[in-house]
Formats: structure tokens, C-alpha cells, sequence
């Protein structure tokens, strides 16, 4: 079998020649197995380990605002293009800030575009991506055809809805919401007024 032909039996509940494997690594512990396997050839590390995993190809979206403002990482570490506050601390495409940990590991977040959202008008002013900036691959169907011809499973997607969320609105802010949104629900049917608060000024207390 193949990876293709092995992740989908696995799908299908059937039983493959070997149990398909894949992997996921820090930057940090991908450069030390570089380091180790002495070479810059990941494909040949995964071979090393027995790991095949599968292939992804995914629409992308488009910031042209950010594209033209962001500046690639000051100083001698380098890294990604982004709008930089310092040496440490960026700002992605989403307005969303990030601060890079000691030694260059792990990132943590530090504040959303949402977070000290009061009203509907101060969402709506969110440059939030719309549909008009999701871009496809160039020739999307011909690479899709091409990876499966090669024996490989091809997978596609978006970043995860609920992380996005919570990185544009704070972990506490959005489960704050989610909790109101269940609890409570419009007292009209009406359009909410975009000066009305977030989330309490259009919102009454579910009948009982």
C-alpha cells in the first residue's frame, strides 16, 4: 500500500498492511532532528522516523493592507514578515499580537483586535478578511490530481474557527459570550443598531 491507499482504508474501516503514522514538530525540535540526521532534507528525516503523514493544499487568504506594511523580524534572529513592535513582539494579519518566548520558543498570546469590543459598530469596524480575498491555489484541481497520482492523501482546510475566535477576542471575552448568547437571547427581531452595546443593551433574559 501506498500513504493514499493506507489512510483511506483507515477511513474506511478497513484494515491496512500497517497502521498509517504522521507527525507534527515544534521548529525548534525539527531543527535539532535536522541537527541529528545531519540534513536540511525533511522529507528524508520523516522517511528516517517511518513517518509518511499525508499532503495538504489549502486556500489562503489575502491581507493587502498587511502585506504592504509587514517588514521581516529585526535583528539577527529572522523569521516570519509581520508587523514587528520589537524584536519580540508582532502583530499577524489578523491584528492579532503574539510575543515570542525566550531563546526564540514557543509564542505566547498577547491581545486580540476584539478584545475591548463594547459595541456591534465596534465589531463591524474590525477589518475583519471577507470571501473576496480567499485565493486557490494556482491550477488547485491539477496539484490535487498530480498529489494523488503520486500515492499521497491530500487534505485541505482553514485555521481552526474556535482558536481564531479567541485570538481576536480573548480566551475570556469569548466564553463570556458564548455563556450570554446561550443565556440570553434578543428581545426583538428587529436589526441590532450598531451603537447598541455588545452584548448586553440588546439583550433580554429568555423567557422562562
Amino acid at each position: 500500500m501506498n500513504p493514499r491507499e493506507r489512510i483511506l482504508a483507515t477511513l474506511h474501516r478497513q484494515v491496512p498492511d500497517r497502521t498509517p503514522t504522521d507527525g507534527w514538530f515544534h521548529q525548534e525540535v525539527r531543527a535539532m532532528l535536522q541537527e541529528h540526521y545531519r540534513t536540511d532534507c525533511w522529507d528524508d528525516i520523516l522517511a528516517e522516523l517511518g513517518i509518511e503523514g499525508w499532503t495538504s493544499l489549502n486556500p489562503r487568504l489575502e491581507f493587502p493592507d498587511f502585506e504592504a506594511r509587514a517588514t521581516q523580524r529585526p535583528g539577527p534572529e529572522g523569521g516570519r514578515r509581520a508587523i514587528w513592535l520589537d524584536e519580540r513582539t508582532y502583530e499577524d494579519a489578523w491584528g492579532v499580537r503574539h510575543r515570542i518566548g525566550a531563546g526564540g520558543w514557543y509564542e505566547e498570546w498577547v491581545d486580540g483586535p476584539l478584545t475591548r469590543a463594547a459595541t456591534v459598530a465596534d465589531i463591524e469596524q474590525c477589518p475583519l478578511p471577507g470571501i473576496e480575498q480567499i485565493r486557490d491555489p494556482d491550477d488547485y484541481a491539477g496539484q490535487v490530481a498530480r498529489l494523488k497520482a503520486a500515492g499521497l492523501f491530500v487534505s485541505g482546510g482553514i485555521p481552526n474557527p474556535y482558536k481564531q475566535a479567541w485570538m481576536l477576542r480573548g480566551m475570556d471575552h469569548v466564553l463570556a459570550d458564548c455563556y450570554i448568547a446561550i443565556c440570553w437571547k434578543p428581545s426583538t427581531t428587529a436589526s441590532t443598531p450598531s451603537t447598541a452595546k455588545w452584548p448586553g443593551a440588546w439583550l433580554a433574559p429568555a423567557s422562562t
